[in-house]
């Protein structure tokens, strides 16, 4: 009986990326977002790779992996992050390449293909170097670029939390101790109140500030979180101000300005998220209520398969 139950919960789950497969995977290469002009992202197909690991599908991750190489890789290893028929950006995001390097060493680990490793090393180099350690009082600030370009101003450093991934820097420490530092430094950042999707450091007094709204970007560190089985409970002085909005409003804002002002409402995912952090049934009935309805949301349907993993 139970080999039959777990047999059963195996199905549903392949059955959830099946269903994903044919809503976003085209050709079997790469990862749609309907909502966004059906464009490719580095990070869609980071993302997608993962899930292939998750799901087992070899061939995919093999057909995804030779696309993805073609059409957006740079001859530094990083990625473009922005695809529509053709590069519409080439710097890349480094979240993208996270995942993309990430889940080569994984399906090497699982499939055994040495190339696999291979093409992880020389990402996993070239993506090493967008870290910046910088000493204070016998501390460190592990800064992460964005991007390889277009983030430092006047020694102004534009952080994005997001692209902190604890889960992954927990899982490249193996390769290079310098990630356990990173991954330390992520929930330091993670517990910043009010944390914002932007932060700025100054590298001249080594102090960083907090920017002008928290949205749909810096509201998955949670989910990263909760993949690396941390205690996101830690996060409620981190996104207090949403929490409080949405105790008034009964939503989340896409995009919330500290100053109080919002555009638009958060996707269904956002709401399972903001459960795990403050334990509201509201937030689950939201959630239950808006995935009915919700079925071209390539992001949430991503991230809530990579719950297989657990």
């Amino acid at each position: 009986m139970r080999k039959f139950l777990i047999l059963i919960l195996v199905s549903f789950l392949f059955a959830d990326f099946s269903d994903f497969q044919k809503k976003f995977i085209i050709n079997n290469s790469y990862t749609i977002d309907p909502y966004n002009n059906n464009r490719v992202t580095s990070e869609s197909q980071g993302y997608t790779l993962y899930l292939c690991i998750i799901y087992n599908k070899p061939k995919l991750f093999e057909s995804i992996w030779k696309w993805t190489k073609k059409n957006m890789q740079r001859k530094d290893f990083l990625f473009a992050w922005r695809y529509n028929k053709k590069i519409i950006d080439k710097n890349n995001a480094v979240d993208g390449d996270f995942f993309i390097a990430y889940s080569l060493l994984l399906a090497y680990e699982k499939w055994g293909n040495k190339t696999y490793l291979e093409e992880f090393h020389k990402i996993f180099k070239s993506v090493s170097k967008l870290f910046l350690p910088v000493l204070w009082n016998n501390s460190i600030d592990v800064l992460l670029f964005p991007a390889k370009y277009g983030f430092l101003k006047n020694n102004i450093l534009t952080l994005f939390p997001s692209y902190y991934i604890p889960f992954i820097f927990k899982k490249f420490s193996l390769y290079n101790s310098f990630y356990t530092s990173a991954y330390k430094y992520s929930y330091t950042l993670f517990k910043t109140d009010n944390l914002t999707t932007h932060i700025n450091y100054n590298l001249i007094n080594k102090s960083f500030y907090t920017g002008a709204y928290m949205d749909l970007d810096v509201y998955r560190i949670i989910w990263y979180s909760y993949l690396d089985n941390y205690d996101v409970s830690k996060f409620k002085n981190t996104f207090e101000i949403a929490n409080q909005f949405f105790k008034k409003h009964n939503f989340l804002p896409l995009k919330l300005y500290i100053n109080g002002k919002y555009e638009k409402k958060s996707p269904y995912c956002v709401y399972k998220w903001f459960y795990l952090v403050y334990n509201n049934k509201k937030y689950l009935k939201k959630y239950n209520e808006l995935k009915k309805f919700d079925k071209k949301n390539y992001f949430c349907e991503a991230l809530n398969l990579m719950k297989g993993k657990k």
